[in-house]
């Protein structure tokens, strides 16, 4: 990442903060169809479940060099971070009974 080789192309990432008002709003937006939905998933780690730290860890190390992509833009960069919510979901989903199981 330090030494791209793209300059000045759809490729080079740009680390400052209008690359990530770019980015930030238009992934956020992807994960739970509303704007900036995906912030809330870090409501998450105050579960204290090593299945969702691990995945929100995942999304987000799969996220940062996403944000500072604000040449690429596109839905389908964000599906294997989205997989990595949807485990974290799943898992504190797990955590509740249904109530009528006895």
């Amino acid at each position: 990442m330090i030494l791209n080789p793209n300059k000045d192309n759809a490729y080079t990432f740009r680390f400052t903060l209008d690359a990530l008002r770019q980015t930030m709003p238009f992934y956020a937006q992807r994960f739970l169809l509303f704007p900036l939905s995906g912030i809330l998933l870090f409501g998450l780690v105050f579960l204290r479940d090593r299945r969702i730290w691990f995945a929100l860890a995942a999304m987000l190390l799969l996220m940062v060099p996403l944000m500072f992509l604000p040449g690429r833009l596109f839905e389908a960069y964000a599906y294997l971070p989205l997989a990595c919510a949807a485990i974290a979901i799943a898992a504190a989903a797990s955590r509740w009974s249904l109530g009528g199981r006895g």
